[in-house]
């Protein structure tokens, strides 16, 4: 198996470099005519960060690594020397080689896309020079380092006419095939084109839900059905529904494993008339962006036939998850490519589908019509002119290398990956007796997950280490991890106490106290992410270890 992996893996070293200049330009891109790029200046808000943080070039500063990779089953004191170790008893993790290899052994799809790694080493140097484990890309994904020479390049180029590229004078600048180039970048992801789809690009992903607020025909009587898994900016749109005189109903979770209720649902669709006198709305998330649940795309065409219309929520989704809009048609599509690519920050998108809505812009401002295939493909909205077009050279790159570095090859290396951490995550016990180390929040198969794995640490007393001092201990170790409820109040309500009394749209209103840890993978991260992880986790089995360095890591940063 070593001497397979050594050879597969030189077999591929080259091979991002040879993809060098099919960056440059991908085949199948047509260049548009100008009067298919409209813009506007209509209000929009910027998407304000989740719980965590992310460096401002993309990767946390080097910290000392305070983990015994030879000895998995111990760990080291940062406040002391290096040859302190202290054992924390038996380890749940063979040693690093050996986990390798059965790993490979079990999941030969990431095995047979061990280029991925060589790309890695390539374009996202800093991970292994500064042995950092990132997993926080649900936050914000790590941009490569092909995307940014190729917009440095771009800025160098542009710099003497940089007075030249707002949206004030977009249709006649040089930059505009840049736009067009991310338009059609962004609709062969979803295996679609400008025919199938039109494209509004917002300042953020909060943005596109206030947006979409605003040009919705809501009117009396329309329904508005919400899950209680939506992220809470979908508050823009119960507000607009209400404001019309409109109602919202919200679809519950089943506390079993935070699915969507299909009773409940189903129950609800028949509730009304499939043509009400206000039509209805259904708006829910192809993943949760606190549990990582993966909501079925088949709720797509079962709700249509009742005569309602989609808006999916794919911010967390991608890249990681498949998403083929030529066999799931919704009506609306909304994400952020700031979670897609991580650079430029502040960047989404809102994807509408021709053959129900056709986009226009009327004076300075968007306006929905049911008037299929008619409208331009691209528009552009944002607050005071504050998009710049040179962010769309960054776009355009950050797509053309995801797209080199191969979706396939992503999807099954982040689902193996997930497959082997929920393995472990589940396996971990106290040490001395069976009472379990973690507690996991969603299902515990790895078959309805994405890129997303939310958990608490319990101690030895059954109560949950705060989710903040874990991520700080983590960050000691190099190891960047979410915590918080990551703008899910819905969801966190029920993890922190189940549904008491009615469900209603107030839910996405309420401040809720619930925090846990929150893991998410990447389109580059590797075996030796999750192993590394495991392998922090494995510290709390013994309760020394928050004696001896936890708490005095709390009395050092008056947590």
């Amino acid at each position: 198996m070593f001497n397979k992996l050594t050879k597969l893996r030189h077999k591929h070293g080259g091979s991002q470099k040879n993809k060098e200049n099919a960056h440059l330009r991908l085949d199948g891109i047509a260049p548009y005519s100008f009067d298919n790029c409209s813009v506007s200046s209509q209000s929009s808000s910027r998407f304000s960060s989740e719980t965590g943080r992310v460096p401002s070039d993309g990767f946390a500063s080097y910290a000392e690594t305070t983990y015994s990779e030879s000895s998995p089953n111990q760990w080291v004191s940062s406040k002391g020397s290096s040859d302190e170790v202290l054992n924390i008893g038996d380890s749940h993790l063979p040693c690093y080689a050996e986990a390798e290899e059965k790993f490979l052994e079990d999941f030969e799809d990431y095995f047979e896309h061990l280029h991925v790694d060589n790309i890695r080493k390539e374009q996202y140097p800093k991970l292994d020079l500064q042995r950092m484990v990132y997993l926080d890309h649900a936050n914000s994904a790590l941009f490569s380092q092909y995307q940014v020479e190729q917009h440095m390049r771009v800025l160098l180029e542009e710099g003497p006419n940089l007075g030249s590229v707002s949206l004030a004078n977009a249709l006649s600048s040089n930059l505009t095939p840049y736009v067009l180039d991310t338009l059609q970048n962004l609709l062969r992801l979803f295996n679609v084109s400008n025919s199938d789809y039109g494209v509004v690009f917002t300042t953020g992903f909060t943005a596109g839900y206030r947006l979409f607020s605003e040009i919705y025909p809501f009117r009396k009587g329309t329904t508005l059905l919400t899950l209680q898994d939506n992220h809470e900016s979908v508050k823009h749109v119960i507000s607009a529904a209400e404001q019309h005189g409109g109602k919202c109903l919200v679809v519950p979770l089943k506390e079993t494993d935070l699915s969507i209720s299909a009773s409940e649902l189903r129950r609800l669709l028949r509730r009304q008339p499939s043509h009400g006198e206000g039509g209805r709305l259904f708006v829910y998330p192809a993943q949760s962006c606190l549990s990582g649940m993966q909501h079925s795309l088949n709720w797509i065409p079962e709700v249509q036939q009742f005569g309602s219309h989609v808006l999916l929520d794919v911010s967390t989704h991608l890249p990681i998850g498949p998403l083929d809009l030529s066999v799931y048609h919704p009506e609306f599509v909304l994400g952020s490519l700031h979670h897609m690519l991580g650079y430029p920050s502040g960047m989404g998108f809102l994807l509408v589908r021709k053959k129900a809505f056709s986009v226009h812009r009327v004076s300075q401002s968007l306006r929905l019509k049911d008037v299929p295939d008619e409208g331009n493909d691209c528009h552009i909205v944002c607050e005071d002119d504050s998009i710049n077009l040179l962010a769309f050279a960054a776009l355009s790159f950050g797509l053309q290398h995801l797209e080199s570095v191969g979706l396939a090859s992503i999807h099954k290396r982040v689902l193996s990956l997930m497959n082997w951490l929920i393995q472990m995550l589940k396996s971990l016990r106290h040490k001395g007796d069976e009472r379990p180390l973690l507690q996991l929040y969603g299902s515990q198969s790895a078959k309805s997950r994405g890129n997303i794995v939310a958990f608490n640490v319990v101690d030895s007393t059954g109560n949950c280490v705060p989710a903040s001092l874990v991520q700080k201990l983590a960050d000691r170790s190099n190891i960047i991890i979410g915590a918080g409820y990551f703008s899910n109040p819905g969801l966190a309500a029920v993890l922190q106490g189940g549904n008491d009394g009615a469900l209603d749209s107030s839910i996405f209103r309420e401040t809720v106290s619930f925090s846990s840890l929150r893991v998410s993978l990447g389109s580059v991260s590797t075996f030796s992410d999750v192993y590394r992880l495991v392998q922090f986790l494995c510290r709390f089995r013994d309760e020394d270890y928050l004696s001896f360095e936890a708490l005095d890591f709390i009395e050092d940063h008056s947590l």
